[in-house]
């Protein structure tokens, strides 16, 4: 059960004994090896009390939450297109598969190779390494199905 179902749940409950019921319900599974059932009791009541009073804050979209989805979106998709360019300009779709694989094959390699550059690493160790890492992840996604 979530947070905010079992506050909720609480909050709702027709009387106190259906809510500590709820309480242990979420709470005692996990504390039954380590309290005893007087103490568990005690830590549910404490809870309850808690909980009764607690003041839920519904979550809605802020212009933050806004503008961070939209960074997000934009930098996805300006990083996939250099791969996806030759697929929309090529007519003939072997050709455009083609230039596609160029890049997003060179893709990874290039940025592992910039990072280590700026972080003092083996530039040709590094993109070599992310290469790999990316290879290893295709083969686990075909090997699954994909």
């Amino acid at each position: 059960m979530g947070k905010i179902r079992l506050v909720e749940g609480v909050q709702h409950a027709a009387d106190s004994k259906t809510a500590a019921a709820l309480v242990q319900k979420e709470f005692e599974p996990q504390l039954q090896e380590l309290l005893d059932p007087e103490d568990a009791e005690a830590l549910s009541k404490s809870v309850l009390k808690y909980i009764a009073n607690a003041h839920i804050r519904k979550k809605i979209l802020t212009k933050d939450d806004f503008y961070d989805a939209l960074a997000t979106f934009w930098l996805v998709f300006v990083s996939c297109l250099p791969a996806a360019l030759p697929v929309f300009n090529s007519f003939r779709p072997n050709r455009g598969i083609a230039g596609f694989e160029f890049f997003a094959d060179r893709q990874p390699f290039y940025l592992g190779h910039k990072w280590a550059s700026y972080s003092g690493r083996n530039p040709l160790l590094i993109g070599t390494a992310i290469v790999a890492v990316g290879l290893g992840l295709v083969g686990v996604a075909i090997l699954l199905g994909g």
